[in-house]
This record gives structure tokens, sequence and C-alpha cells, in this order.
């Protein structure tokens, strides 16, 4: 399965109109090459980019990867709905979501949360 992580950059040295440029980016993971990416507006954020990038891409069989902030209902929604599945990170921001996922029987699961404290690469290289 193809594997499309969507993140999003702040392209240092690049002001314009005393701001920053913004870019939402979607790189496959396995060459790690670009393949959709857009500008966010300036009084915007990545989370009204998530659903626009990904609509340029056909999601069928590709698992998309967002970090803790495109942990949302909606990005989750539209993923499915464009035919792929997805892998998001739930941290603190979904407080309601992770006590949920903490009753989940993990001990019968083949993936399962990181130890705490444990190195993140070595948590997903555990997977």
């Amino acid at each position: 399965m193809v594997g499309l992580a969507v993140d999003g950059k702040t392209v240092r040295g690049s002001p314009t109109d005393d701001t920053a440029v913004h870019l939402l980016a979607a790189a496959l993971h396995a060459c790690q090459t670009v393949i959709a990416q857009g500008q966010i507006a300036a009084k915007s954020n990545e989370i009204s980019a998530f659903a626009p990038l990904l609509d340029r891409i056909d999601l069928r069989g590709v698992v998309v990867t967002a970090d803790v902030m495109h942990t949302q209902r909606a990005h989750a929604e539209h993923v499915i709905a464009a035919g792929g599945p997805y892998l998001l990170v739930v941290k603190g921001n979904q407080k309601k979501l992770r006590k949920q996922l903490r009753r989940l029987p993990w001990t019968h699961s083949r993936c399962r949360p990181a130890p705490p404290g444990q190195d993140t690469a070595a948590a997903r290289s555990a997977v």
C-alpha cells in the first residue's frame, strides 16, 4: 500500500508582505517526493487547505498520514470518502478521542501505542 504524508512547512527567507510563505504538501513516503503542494492563505492555516490539497490526488489504496493538527473528524471523513485509509496522530488536542482510544483492547492489536518516553522514530519502526 502506498503512503502519503501531508505536512505544512514555512519557507524560511520568503517574506511576502511581512509574512513568510507557508505551504502544505503531500509527499509519497517511499520516495519522499512531493506530488501536490499548495500555499496557505495569509489569514488561514493548514486545516482549511487539507481537503483541497487531497482533492487533486486519487486516494484509493493510499494511506494518508498527517500530524496532530489534522486529527479532525472532517479530515478523516474526507479521506475515507475519497477511498483511502488514514493514520492520524492523537495527542492532547483531542481529549475525548484520546480517552476513547485508551479504553480499546490494545493487547489484541498488532498496533500499540508507544511506551511513555519512547522516541517517535523508534515507535514508528516497531509497527
